[in-house]
This record gives structure tokens, C-alpha cells and sequence, in this order.
């Protein structure tokens, strides 16, 4: 357990290293105007997202920290929206919406009570895990990531069919990670995992930097594995690898599973704090 956690320490300082020297794609010189449907669909998905997370939160589920960090994420993309970050903000938006629309489809399916064997695997395998309430919040965000990203995102970049010409947007979603993660991390903390506060375990700089990095590397991937199903024509068998490598991806986020003590920490530790910040 000691060299694990040496390792960890090590490989945090390499990540931390590895995220100041990928610098942002920072904003387009030159976007596109943005149509009035566009700017209606990213209102449309914020509304959405922060009525899901308010339902998920007043019952302090499992599942609320990473439907917190999604509204964090959407808020975030409609911004850089109105401020011109993106070149092409229409298709920009499209890709948004359908790639939101995976999450949505599977987490309304499964909160309203759909066959395990009616939602993906990635996503059955996050649900059923938070659904054992002894998952750790680390462990909900973590799978709920690897099943959006290495996933669902490399399903949308083979559906839209994007390669080299909009790889500069699709960059500049890392950048809105980036902006995000400070806020969203205090406010998980705040809320749900008092070790996510600075300070804490997951809340120290090095902790945050291994998170945003492990999240731009997934999403490196998941291009590289758009462009595959691009190459195969959406193969089969190139499907079923992504089951495959988000299901590898996942393992080392299952255990351990909280006892039944810190079990009952994580939701006593929710219902006293949780109602009292307003997003």
C-alpha cells in the first residue's frame, strides 16, 4: 500500500508537470457568427441540466456530484460560446447536444427504472456502482467520466463525422475543463466530500492537476478512436472495443467500496450541506 501511494505521489508530479506544459488552444481569431437556434439549444441544455441535478441532489443521490459537474461543464460551453472561443459555434453546439443528449438518455432511462440490458454498458456499469451506496464520490466522477468520454465522445465524433478540420475546436473543450475544475471541485467539496475542500485529499493542486490531466488524456483517445470508427465505417467490432476500453478504463475506480460507516458519512455529510448553497 505505501509504494501505491509513493507511485501515486509520483505520478501526480509528472501530471502536474505534463498539464503546464499543454498549453490552451485558446480562443478562435476569427468564429463564425452563431445563430439564435444555437444560443436557444445551449439555454435549453443548461435548464436541463440543472433541473436533473437539483432532483439528483434534494435526494442526495450518488449520482448528483458528476450531474453537478455536467451543469459546471454546460454553463461553462455556453459561455465560451457568447464570448466567440469557438471558430465554428453552430457545429460546435450540435456536437454539444448530441453528445449531451447520451448522457441524458442513458441517466433518464435509468432513473426511470429501464432494464440494465436498455442502457450501455459504460453507463449500466456507473450506475450500478453508485447504486451499491457505498461508492466513493471520487469513484462516481471518475466512471461517470469514463463512460461519457471514452465511450460516448468517440461515438459523436464518428456520428458527426469531424476530423482535422474542427480538431481545434474539440481542443478547446480541454481549455473549458481546465477553466472549470477549480469551481467545481470546491463546490463538490463543499456539498458532498469534504475531501474535495483545498486542502483535502482530493482537493490539493497536484490531485486536481491528475484529474484534468487523466480527463484531456481520455479525450485524446477518444478522438483517435472516432477517427477508427470513421476509417471502419462505425464497425462492429471497432464498438464493441470502445466497450471494452471504457470497461478497462473503469476498473481501477470500483474499489474499494466505502464501508458501511463511511457509507453513512457521505450522506449524513450531503443532507447537512447540500441544501444550503444555491446554483
Amino acid at each position: 500500500m505505501k509504494s501505491f501511494a509513493t507511485l501515486l505521489i509520483f505520478f501526480g508530479l509528472v501530471v502536474a508537470l505534463a498539464c503546464c506544459l499543454r498549453p490552451p488552444v485558446g480562443p478562435s481569431t476569427d468564429p463564425l457568427p452563431v445563430s439564435s437556434t444555437s444560443y436557444a439549444t445551449m439555454h435549453r441544455l443548461v435548464v436541463q441540466m440543472q433541473n436533473r441535478w437539483r432532483r439528483l441532489d434534494a435526494d442526495c443521490s450518488p449520482l448528483a456530484p458528476f450531474a453537478l459537474i455536467y451543469l459546471f461543464m454546460t454553463s461553462g460551453a455556453s459561455e465560451y460560446l457568447q464570448n466567440g472561443y469557438f471558430a465554428d459555434g453552430d457545429a460546435m453546439v450540435e456536437f454539444i447536444d448530441r453528445f449531451a443528449g447520451r448522457y441524458s438518455a442513458a441517466i433518464d432511462a435509468w432513473l426511470d427504472g429501464a432494464s440494465p440490458s436498455q442502457i450501455t454498458p459504460p453507463w449500466r456499469e456507473a450506475f450500478q456502482h453508485a447504486d451499491t451506496n457505498r461508492s466513493a464520490v471520487s469513484q462516481d466522477l471518475f466512471l461517470g467520466f469514463n463512460a461519457h468520454i471514452n465511450y460516448d465522445l468517440a461515438i459523436i465524433v464518428y456520428q458527426m463525422n469531424w476530423k482535422q478540420e474542427q480538431k481545434k475546436d474539440y481542443d478547446r473543450v480541454n481549455d473549458l475543463l481546465t477553466d472549470v475544475t477549480d469551481t467545481a471541485v470546491l463546490e463538490i467539496g463543499n456539498r458532498y466530500d469534504p475531501s474535495f475542500k483545498p486542502g483535502g485529499a482530493n482537493g490539493n493542486p497536484t490531485q486536481q492537476a491528475v484529474l484534468a490531466e487523466v480527463l484531456l488524456s481520455w479525450r485524446d483517445a477518444a478522438w483517435l478512436n472516432g477517427q477508427l470508427l470513421i476509417t471502419t465505417g462505425g464497425s462492429s467490432l471497432t464498438f464493441a472495443t470502445l466497450v471494452t476500453v471504457a470497461s478497462t478504463a473503469a476498473a481501477p475506480y470500483k474499489a474499494p467500496l466505502n464501508t458501511q460507516e463511511q457509507a453513512s458519512a457521505r450522506l449524513q455529510y450531503c443532507e447537512e450541506n447540500h441544501s444550503q448553497l444555491n446554483l
